[in-house]
């Protein structure tokens, strides 16, 4: 179960990153989350410490988001992303 969590993670960080390259997604603008942070998303299956305060950045032209929480032991931010249902829950990765 744990490989295949990592695995399913991230692929969908690479289709998020493959189509952000392409042009087919774009952030929209925002203070946390630029596509440079998205290129170099870590893949973590360790223990998420959440905050209540929750960000979320829209993904153009599909209308999903990447929603963003940060961690309050350790200043990461998890992301998460809107557009499938396993990434709802679960965070694909985290930017430092």
């Amino acid at each position: 179960m744990f490989f295949s969590q990592d695995r399913l993670c991230n692929s969908i960080l690479n289709e998020i990153i493959s189509d952000l390259k392409s042009g087919r997604l774009v952030l929209e603008n925002n203070n946390i989350l630029t596509n440079q942070n998205v290129y170099n998303l870590q893949i973590a299956s360790r223990k998420h410490n959440y905050s209540k305060k929750t960000y979320a950045v829209t993904v153009l032209p599909s209308k999903d988001d990447l929603i963003i929480k940060k961690d309050f032991s350790n200043d990461k931010y998890w992301v998460f992303y809107s557009k499938y249902y396993y990434s709802r829950s679960h965070a694909i990765g985290f930017v430092e």
